[in-house]
């Protein structure tokens, strides 16, 4: 994976007039034979365009398409880990991206100052859905590229004969020059001239000899094509053999490297152009079909260059249809045309021009059918012969064959597979350069209440997974996790670029609804023929809809509708509209719209006010019949559509129900009448009429054989005489609406009646049975989607002839778009009215609102004046009148990133594509709730030990009371969301450390709780205070008010409430609902008030004289005039975190919202430049804070996502202090989560070891019990059951323990740093205290899936510890309590063999009516007060209960239907400990029995209360006792289950392994354990010396009287000098009896030696250390060390 398809090499030309054609899914050969022009091979001149020689130059890119993974992908992604989504429609404007891919190590866009690094570039991507769109059509082929790079030699000199050298360059002699007896272009049947086509015939002789076309038999292209052969002979080919038979196209390039013939004149010599010429064969081996011949595809630099000797062919200016596809003779050629000749497979390309420097052209030709697989030949020769060695000495000419490209000329859709397609220039590269790509991979399943990047659950999990209709946020929708819900796709809308004149614009001066409407202003003032089509507003599906009109299993299955088209299904189209008489009647003319050519009207033009077409409705004649197709501009194979689904050799019969408007859709529209009129079929002025129009006629279906067998093909059949455009539906009002006021029209179809509804009146009813379809791309960048226009049509423009203002009769263009305003658009699958209704209700939401069957909803609400943005509004929609069964096909998952090791772990088990699931393993086969516990663990934060941007800051929790002056505090108290933060210089500092909306680390906390992230807001004023600055009644009143009417709208928002405003209003301002008049001004009256309060609550004093914000939560420590130029604290909120993917979830209409803020150009260009670049998180933000500041009433794009985001949330309900600091991007993280994982599996691998890979990175093991796949890990655990020799297998354990050389001291963890571009990078973790009392015994780790330097040195201390402190292993058997033991689970044992006490056995008794148990010890009253463990019999869950719980759901006191949830308890109760602990209250005799050598314990709770649970003791228990201080010390106590194995049905074997709780802490950094290296740099690099330094000198001198040795070390320093120097000396080998021990072979010494003394001066590089009377083989390695801590290894 990751690898790139080898490049196809292109050539880049721009050049005006010409067009390329569309590019088809894929056209079989008889599709493009029927097509193909019978024309010779144009010559290539660059001395045509301009007169002038001119130089050949060619711009080479590269396109690559690399397959990243399985799909569906996350995407793009920041170094932060932010996700930059992709907006495929606005291509030129979308780049953020680009710094996330690096071409050789190098980003495309620099992250510092977002300059491109690379001239050109371009890429895309495909996220890996099932379903997804093609990629560009310059990505229409795949397949491999040869490179050869050999020269191409002249002819031979026997070529040289005139009459062989002018065969060859003729123009025009790839076509027989046999007479023949002209015939109509197509025909293969030998018919008489008489018999020629109409079509044909007419065109005259002049153009058929233009086209040179002429009926050839099959003799004389055999005898071209052996002609060419034979002169074959003289040549010397490059010969390349295609053996995939499944390629169809091949690209021949050829690089000409010097072009140039010097031109000697009387005073000077100048270089001009010369020719050069190629002879190029491509065919089927063997005897090639010459009926079938292979094609040339023009290219974009043969269209543009061609040279035609014959001028006057561009001169004739005719076109004409065959077979209803148009051609020209204006111009011999266009782009993307297939031309073929008589030569069966031989091409002459002759070139003219000069060339200093390599250019390279292309040759592409398409290859005949292949029925039988034979290899196809390809042949490249060069004609010309050598000149520079003949006569001519100043010619120069040399080419050379740069490559030959295999090409599958499918465009591809991928399906689930991620790819990235890139375009780069070649002449950045000597090669194709690495690519590299920041991206979040896969996405799966997470549980239903999670929010993937916060790493947050939201409540309790209801056991199931996320899906569309579920909701971690489920309380802002009412409900948790309902199924009811629907997240419609927001369509795309393009409206007018900005600059444009004439635009579709907002329009707040003029609105029926909301803040605005849309305006389409008057064709005044502008002739410019762009401008009609920039008032029509274009509105596409979001993504391609593949209709599946025929699939397997059944033929009449019900197909996909794109966005306009209707089918036979219910709709309705309605809309606000008022416009006035004069913009109705004035019609202006597509070229003059100074002045209208028309004032009043005319019956035969109306304007269209919304519409799905193509300009189809406009083909009328003048007497109002429909005209002739118009799909003339598109070729028949263009129009063909591949069913792919079904068997090759199906009848047409079997597809009756395939028409043509489901194959390339219709036409419909609403059109608003210009003239009064007494003929039938004409619409009146002021009158609006609802008109469909659908392509009826047969489809041909053509079955052909190809390399991949028979292919089933549709397409028009366009010699059907009934092809024609026929209406299917009209009707029309009664009632003149252009009468410059508001009017609601309606158009509804409910079954077979079609209805008009003007004002809620129904006007017209009209039977229809036909299905309505809209317009659909067949075509382009948006193939497959459809289309509704608004404001006017396609293409808005009518073809007729009428009588001017002057009188005067006219053929022109008329402009048919709408001239007035449009409010409330919307789209809906059904039949909302069927009667008379309320158009003018007083709540709009009870006209109009998104609903589950809404298709698009457009408003100009909450935009500026003048905004040429339009967003489709498509919330969240809840319907809580049903219920979607769980397990039903429309409750499908939706899934999401994470780097969760738990969830990933989940996905490989269940995933059926890659996973286990492939193999059978089910959702049910694995424990979902013990991976839910780990899963948390994983999220939970610790502490990096990296440094923060800014010093942290101490603070406190604190509750205040406001007063009107003064902020006091009165109490610190846990669990309120208020933090002070102390000891700032000025408010300007704490601004600069802590800025608002910014995610702060809350850290170090006073009570050890676990560290968080929060979102912070500045401090503000209570409402109550701000309502007294801004309201006349008193403070208290006025709040009490306000938070009555503040209650009132949110339920009405809510939906529980609804007309609220006049009691709103009177709420909050004390009037009467007379006092308004009318709810408009009741609703204004409340956001004024509201926008009051903001305004005041945020700001203390407003600005000092400075123009300096004073906020109100900064606390100076003196009040005063400039007082927040003082020291102080700082008073802030705490919010939760901001999760992107859930804003998209529970409002997508964001999405519109942030592309737009992103990708158009608002007036202020610096905040263009701000919102082009800022994050999503920070567009949302700033959306919700500018809503919020600015008063107004939130925006629907918002509203609901502030209200999940804006409530303040506190630490915890323990904490009271602690140490905080800012998040910043670009900086280390302050906090982390404990695990997360950053995989890419390039390879099959394993499945268990993968699976036990991936849980290694949560410090866990796979296994399986009961059927089902757990997984364990490692973190603190309290005890679940005690073992004493009393309840195990004959009283034994039995013990062993590690090896001293498996107690390592020192690791090296090997992982990728995230910070420096995903490098690999190594860790030096080392135990100091280990060290001294082990030595160094080093041990080398790789992180798996580890990014994280801290996560990387977290997993080496925690197996430093381990290894060190979890020395022992047991293994004893019990009885049947054992069945409970999983792998992981920490119990007690107490051994007597181990200890010189006995401190544990069983209870024999109770004590009737007191706490008081009897055992069989006897103890002294010294362990009253001390703690006991007793086993008891306490209730504990499986999954399976779990899940039954889970599966129940219920009906809450509003009506509304949840799921069940389980608490984190109950999941922890599956592994419930089954021991309680008791403290020891009193001891007493038990007198019972003789002698007296039990006693009884009354006991109680720890804290002193009275015990609990104290009847789930039994007799036989197994109790522990904690030893006492004066009690003799033992190992500790607990062990850690390893493996628990079924004996037979009474007995169990258990392995456990020591267990020490104390680890946890220090690998976590909790004890304030910083990592000293500042920067992520590798302390050691065992591969070579970083810098290296000679031989140490080493000398050895005798001390203590000979006995032993003293080792002297020199080295020679390093300059700069370092910090220190360390010097490690290992004893590799000796005699172990002679050498004394601490010099025994395997010790090390390790030394330290300062570079430098006190004044810096460089000091002595020498060492001098005591080896006693070692004898053996020394190892010196030599290390510099920097202020920081960084090791370099200078000699090893």
């Amino acid at each position: 994976m990751g690898g790139a398809m080898d490049p196809r090499v292109k050539q880049s030309f721009e050049f005006p007039g010409y067009v390329s054609k569309p590019q088809h899914t894929y056209t079989p050969y008889h599709t493009k034979a029927l097509n193909a022009l019978r024309k010779a091979t144009p010559n290539i001149s660059k001395s045509f365009l301009d007169k002038h020689d001119v130089f050949f130059e060619s711009a080479s890119i590269t396109q690559t398409i690399d397959l990243i993974s399985e799909g569906p992908i996350e995407g793009f992604s920041d170094k932060a880990g932010n996700t930059i989504r992709f907006y495929n429609d606005n291509r030129f404007m979308n780049t953020n991206f680009f710094k996330s891919v690096y071409l050789n190590d190098t980003q495309v866009i620099s992250d510092k100052d977002g300059s491109f690094n690379f001239r050109v570039f371009d890429a895309d991507i495909r996220m890996g859905h099932p379903v997804q769109e093609l990629l560009p059509s310059d990505y229409k082929t795949h397949g491999k590229t040869v490179m050869y790079n050999s020269q191409l030699f002249p002819a031979n000199e026997t070529a040289r004969d005139e009459n062989d050298v002018s065969f060859y360059l003729k123009d025009g002699s790839e076509l027989s020059n046999a007479e023949a007896s002209v015939m109509p272009y197509l025909n293969q049947n030998n018919k008489r001239t008489s018999e020629l086509d109409p079509s044909v015939a007419k065109l005259g002789d002049d153009v058929l000899k233009a086209l040179e076309i002429k009926y050839i038999s099959l003799a004389h292209k055999q005898a071209l094509h052996n002609e060419f052969r034979k002169r074959e002979n003289s040549l010397h080919p490059i010969v390349h053999t295609v053996t995939d038979s499944n390629v169809e196209v091949v690209s021949i390039a050829i690089n000409i490297h010097a072009l140039s013939k010097v031109k000697v004149g009387k005073r000077s010599s100048e270089n001009i152009s010369n020719d050069i010429n190629f002879l190029i064969y491509a065919n089927n081996e063997g005897e090639p079909d010459i009926e079938n011949p292979p094609l040339m595809e023009i290219t974009t630099s043969m269209a543009a260059n061609h040279y035609a000797k014959d001028l006057d062919k561009f001169k004739t200016n005719k076109s004409f249809k065959i077979n209803g596809v148009s051609h020209d003779t204006y111009s011999s050629y266009n782009i993307g045309e297939l031309i073929e000749n008589d030569t069966g497979g031989y091409f002459v390309r002759q070139m003219k021009g000069k060339a200093t420097s390599d250019y390279l052209f292309e040759t592409v030709i398409h290859l005949p059918p292949n029925p039988k697989g034979k290899k196809r030949v390809i042949k490249v020769s060069r004609i010309d012969t050598d000149d520079e060695f003949r006569d001519n000495l100043g010619d120069t000419a040399a080419a050379s064959l740069h490559s030959i490209t295999e090409m599958v000329p499918c465009l591809l859709s991928h399906p689930n597979s991620a790819i990235v397609a890139a375009t780069i220039d070649s002449r950045a590269f000597s090669s194709v350069p690495t690519r590299k790509y920041l991206l979040k991979l896969l996405k799966m399943k997470v549980p239903s209440n999670y929010l993937p990047d916060t790493k947050e659950c939201m409540g309790n999990w209801n056991g199931k997974f996320k899906t569309v209709g579920s909701y971690a946020t489920g309380a802002v929708l009412g409900g948790s996790s309902r199924n009811s819900v629907r997240i419609r796709e927001p369509k795309q809308v393009i409206g007018a670029e900005s600059g444009a004149t004439l635009p579709a614009r907002v329009d707040t001066s003029t609105k029926k609804h909301g803040s605005g409407s849309i305006v389409f202003p008057t064709s005044v003032g502008t002739n410019e023929y762009r401008e009609r089509f920039e008032k029509v507003i274009k509105v596409l599906d979001p993504y391609a809809i593949h209709s599946r009109s025929a699939q397997k299993g059944g033929l009449n299955t019900t197909h996909a509708l794109p966005c306009g088209s209707f089918g036979s299904t219910n709709f309705t189209i309605e809309f606000f509209i008022k416009t006035t008489e004069n913009n109705v009647r004035h019609i202006y003319e597509i070229d003059n719209a100074v002045v209208p050519i028309i004032t009043n009207g005319d019956e035969s033009v109306t304007k269209v006010i919304i519409a799905s077409e193509d300009n189809i409705g406009a083909v009328y004649d003048d007497m109002g019949v429909p005209g002739q197709p118009a799909f003339a501009d598109l070729d028949v194979g263009e129009m063909a559509i591949m069913l792919e689904d079904l068997p090759g050799g199906i009848s047409k019969e079997d597809l009756g129900h395939l028409t043509q408007g489901r194959l390339f859709g219709g036409a419909w529209r609403i059109e608003i009448g210009t003239k009064d009129s007494e003929r039938d079929g004409k619409l009146d002025f002021g009158k609006v009429r609802f008109r469909a129009i659908a392509p009826e006629g047969a489809v041909d279906i053509s079955t052909t054989q190809t390399n991949e067998g028979l292919i089933t093909t549709a397409s028009p059949s366009w010699q059907d005489t009934t092809t024609a455009l026929a209406e299917v539906a009209s009707v029309s009002s009664t009632t003149n609406v252009a009468d410059n006021a508001w009017h609601h029209i309606a158009v509804v179809r409910n079954g077979n009646d079609l209805m008009i509804f003007i004002d809620g009146t129904k006007e017209s009813t009209q039977a229809v049975t036909a299905e309505i379809y809209g317009f659909k791309h067949l075509h382009g960048d948006h193939k497959h989607k459809g289309e509704i226009q608004i404001g006017g049509t396609k293409r808005p423009f009518y073809a007729s002839s009428f009588e001017n203002y002057l009188g005067n009769k006219v053929h022109n263009l008329l402009v048919t778009s709408f001239t007035g305003n449009l409010d409330e658009v919307m789209v809906s699958t059904r039949a909302k009215y069927t009667a008379d209704f309320d158009s003018e209700p007083d709540d709009l939401k009870t006209l109009m609102k998104n609903d589950f069957h809404t298709q698009l909803y457009i408003t100009a609400d909450n935009q500026e004046n003048s905004s040429l943005v339009f967003n489709d509004f498509a919330e969240a929609v809840v319907d809580d009148s049903f219920r979607f069964d769980p397990e039903s096909d429309l409750n499908q998952p939706e899934l999401q990133w994470t780097d969760n090791p738990a969830w990933i772990f989940y996905d490989i088990v269940t995933n059926e594509r890659y996973g286990f699931g492939k193999y059978g393993i089910k959702e049910s086969s694995i424990d979902k709730w013990n991976l839910y516990e780990i899963a948390k663990y994983c999220d939970e934060k610790v502490e990096t030990g990296l440094d923060s941007k800014y010093k942290p800051r101490q603070f406190e929790i604190v509750k205040y009371d406001v007063t009107e002056e003064t902020i006091t505090k009165t109490e610190n108290i846990a669990g309120y969301p208020i933090l002070r933060i102390k000891g700032f210089a000025n408010q300007k500092e704490f601004e600069k450390e802590f800025p608002e909306y910014s995610t702060i680390a809350i850290y170090n906390l006073d009570d050890e709780a676990q560290p968080v992230h929060r979102r912070i807001k500045y401090l503000e004023r209570s409402p109550a205070a701000s309502l007294r600055d801004v309201h006349s009644n008193e403070a208290s009143e006025a709040y009490e008010a306000w938070l009555k009417a503040s209650s009132r709208y949110w339920q009405y928002e809510l939906g529980h409430y609804s007309n609220p405003w006049f009691s709103i209003a009177q709420d909050i301002v004390g009037a009467t609902k007379e006092a308004f008049e009318s709810m408009e001004e009741a609703k204004e009256k409340f956001w004024e008030i509201q926008g009051m309060i903001a305004g005041h609550q945020r700001l203390k004093y407003g600005k000092d004289d400075n123009g300096y914000n004073r906020l109100y939560g900064y606390l100076p420590d003196t009040i005063g005039a400039n007082d927040h130029l003082t020291s102080g604290d700082a008073v802030i909120v705490l919010l939760p975190l901001l999760s992107v993917e859930e804003c998209y979830r529970i409002q997508p209409e964001i999405d519109t919202w942030i592309k737009n803020k992103k990708f158009s150009k608002p007036q202020d260009e610096y905040s263009g430049a701000q919102f082009e670049h800022a994050t999503e998180k920070q567009l949302i933000q700033w959306a919700m804070d500018t809503a919020t500041t600015t008063g107004g009433k939130l925006p629907k794009y918002i509203d609901k996502i502030h209200r999940r985001f804006t409530a303040p949330l506190p630490i915890n309900a323990t904490s009271t202090g602690g140490l905080c600091a800012t998040e910043f991007y670009n900086n280390f993280d302050i906090l982390e989560p404990r695990f997360s994982a950053n995989l890419y599996i390039t390879s099959q691998v394993d499945g268990y070891k993968l699976l036990n890979d991936i849980a290694s990175i949560f410090r866990g093991i796979t296994y399986f019990a009961n059927g089902k796949v757990f997984a364990f890990h490692d973190k603190k655990r309290d005890p679940i059951y005690n073992f004493t020799n009393a309840n195990v297998k004959d009283g034994i354990f039995v013990y062993s323990g590690s090896s001293k050389s498996a107690r390592f001291t020192t690791c090296v963890v090997r992982y990728v740093d995230k910070y420096e571009n995903y490098k690999p990078r190594i860790e030096y973790v080392e135990d100091p205290d280990g060290i001294v009392k082990y030595g160094i015994i080093e041990k080398e780790l790789i992180a798996f899936g580890c990014a994280s330097r801290s996560q990387a040195k977290r997993l080496g201390k925690w197996f430093l510890y381990t290894s060190q402190y979890e020395t022992d292993l047991v293994e004893f058997s019990a009885g049947k309590e054992c069945a409970y033991m999983r792998p992981g689970d920490v119990i007690n044992i107490i051994d007597k063999t181990r200890t010189q006490k006995r401190f544990g056995g069983r209870v024999t008794d109770f004590v009737d009516g007191e706490h008081k148990i009897k055992v069989d010890l006897n103890l002294s009253e010294d362990y009253v007060g001390q703690n006991i463990h007793i086993t008891i019999v306490d209730d504990f869950e499986f999954s399976d209960s779990l899940d039954k719980k889970v599966d129940n759901v219920f009906i809450d006191e509003h009506g509304k239907i949840t799921n069940k949830t389980v608490t984190d308890e109950e999941i922890a109760n599956v592994r419930k400990s089954q021991v309680k602990t008791y403290k020891i209250k009193s001891i007493e005799p038990d007198k019972s029995l003789v002698p007296v050598e039990n006693r009884i314990l009354e006991i109680e709770e720890v804290g002193g209360d009275p015990a609990t649970d104290f009847g789930k003791i039994k007799m036989g228990s197994i109790f522990i006792l904690n030893q006492k201080d004066s009690d003799i010390t033992i190992q500790e106590n607990t062990f850690k289950l390893v493996n628990v194995s079924q004996v037979n049905d009474v007995e169990y074997k258990i392995q456990a392994m020591q267990y020490t709780e104390s680890k946890f802490d220090l690998a976590d950094n909790k004890s304030n354990m910083k990592i000293d290296l500042k920067y992520s740099r590798s302390p050691i690099e065992y591969s070579r010396p970083a810098k290296p330094i000679g031989v140490p000198r080493i000398t050895i001198n005798p001390i203590s009287k000979g006995l032993e040795r003293e080792l002297n070390v020199a080295w020679q320093g390093i300059s700069p000098a370092p910090d220190k120097y360390k010097i490690v000396i290992t004893f590799v080998s000796g005699d172990k009896e002679m050498n004394s021990s601490n010099s025994k072979p395997g010790s090390k010494i390790i030394l330290q030696k300062d570079a430098k003394d006190s004044d810096g001066e460089v000091i002595d590089t020498s060492v001098s250390v005591n080896i006693g009377s070692y004898t053996g083989e020394l190892d010196v390695d030599i290390y510099t060390v920097d202020s920081e801590g960084n090791l370099d290894l200078i000699y090893y």
